[in-house]
């Protein structure tokens, strides 16, 4: 999965008006509100404010705010093909009087946020999955030598008189460690 490396702004004036495009990369839905929020608080006096975000395939969502536009939604649409996760886009329009037309006013947004849905501008995710292991003290040895070549750090230690506990956190048990365990089990997040 891709998220954004760092959160960017770009601006843009068209016909007087003036275009400000965020993208924050984001992980619950209050962090989302308080973002919208805390744009909106800085851009108070402008005439719109659309928003879209997709943090997963079942909690995403566009808002036009009141544009005649589907920009949003496309933006949105977008993302989900990139494979963008936990990301935020706003866009804040400061009219300047002049009247754009809705198909210019939806081309603008979507090439001012095109700019910020860069490649360069996003990197992959690496999800590391927490295990809780059970193993005998023989070996025990080669256990931590093998997760100390991965570069894993073993937490939460054990020791009885012949069994060790641990935990660790890592995207793929290794093959040549299986073996070596009595019991592994992958802890899930509540």
């Amino acid at each position: 999965m891709l998220v954004l490396k760092n959160n960017l702004e770009v601006f843009k004036e068209v016909s007087k008006s003036k275009f400000y495009a965020y993208a924050f990369k984001v992980e619950t839905i209050d962090e989302i509100k308080a973002k919208i929020n805390e744009i909106r608080t800085e851009h108070s006096k402008a005439r719109h404010c659309l928003d879209c975000y997709y943090l997963s395939s079942s909690n995403l969502e566009a808002k036009e705010d009141g544009e005649p536009v589907n920009a949003m939604h496309k933006i949105l649409s977008l993302i989900q093909k990139m494979g963008v996760h936990k990301i935020l886009i706003v866009v804040v329009r400061y009219f300047g009087g002049v009247l754009l037309g809705a198909s210019n006013l939806e081309r603008t947004i979507i090439n001012l946020v095109s700019e910020l849905l860069s490649e360069e501008n996003f990197q992959e995710e690496v999800i590391k999955k927490r295990y809780r292991f059970l193993c005998l003290n023989s070996y025990y040895s080669q256990i931590k030598k093998i997760l100390l070549q991965e570069g894993i750090t073993i937490q939460n230690l054990g020791f009885d008189t012949n069994k060790v506990t641990g935990e660790f956190f890592i995207d793929e048990v290794p093959e040549n460690l299986i073996g070596y365990f009595m019991e592994l089990e992958e802890i899930k997040k509540s």
